[in-house]
């Protein structure tokens, strides 16, 4: 998949809206899967909390979840604002309601796809952040 694609993709999800067939999605904002998300951790970082960690590093955050069309359940995290800075941040986590567990499956910074390296490199400030100097 090219980065463009995935840059629509990304974006598509990001705007979709609650019963929407033309985008695939069925459902939206479920507390619990979120607060899965931002009460957890990702594995690298097991002692940090990714909902103390975004709101420490970033000016606001907001937080929202879908169900696509397959019945997967995806939890989005929007970050504004760093060190005052007009930035936009997008992440988004896939929850596997099974297992209560999730991953990390996509990040955007100002709606350009990251790459790995990029995301690695957010998520390490953000832990830096919420844990201190």
């Amino acid at each position: 998949m090219t980065p463009r694609l995935s840059l629509f993709l990304l974006l598509g999800i990001m705007l979709a809206g609650c019963n929407d067939a033309q985008t695939g999605v069925v459902g939206a904002d479920d507390e619990e899967a979120i607060a899965l998300v931002a009460d957890g951790s990702l594995a690298p970082y097991p002692d940090t909390v990714i909902g103390v960690a975004a709101d420490c590093y970033f000016d606001s955050t907001a937080w929202t979840s879908l169900i696509s069309e397959e019945g997967q359940t995806y939890v989005n995290l929007e970050g504004f604002g760093i060190d005052g800075q007009a930035t936009e941040v997008f992440m988004q986590f896939r929850v596997f309601r099974g297992s209560a567990t999730f991953t990390l499956s996509a990040m955007a910074v100002d709606r350009v796809v990251q790459p790995d390296a990029a995301v690695l490199d957010l998520v390490a400030k953000m832990v830096a952040c919420e844990v201190g100097p």
